[in-house]
């Protein structure tokens, strides 16, 4: 019971996150229709985000609740890690791309 807690204590941390990134997946699934590519973008952006961040926490919990996980899986915490910022930084990229990429170029005194 006292893992169960521990490992509950840590997830609030991630808490914040997931649920910014659930809502940015909201609000572009709402704006669809008005702005499908930007939307497309910002929505897939936001779910390699939340997948990273649920990714890295699983790893943590397993990590928390089985110890003979935890040491099969202490060898490849960098394999975790590296996936896990790559999903970010894809992410990222992609929401990125949605903010600026289909702006138009205003002409000075306009």
């Amino acid at each position: 019971m006292n893992d169960l807690i521990g490992v509950l204590w840590m997830m609030i941390g991630y808490l914040p996150a997931i649920v910014l990134y659930l809502a940015g997946i909201a609000i572009a699934v709402y704006r669809w229709r008005l702005h499908p590519e930007v939307s497309a973008f910002a929505a897939i952006g936001c779910a390699l985000h939340l997948a990273g961040t649920l990714f890295w926490s699983g790893y943590i919990v397993l990590q928390r609740l089985d110890a003979g996980a935890a040491n099969a899986m202490t060898a490849s915490i960098a394999t975790y890690s590296m996936i896990s910022r790559l999903l970010s930084l894809l992410g990222t990229g992609l929401i990125l791309t949605a903010v600026f990429g289909w702006r138009h170029r205003v002409e000075p005194g306009r």
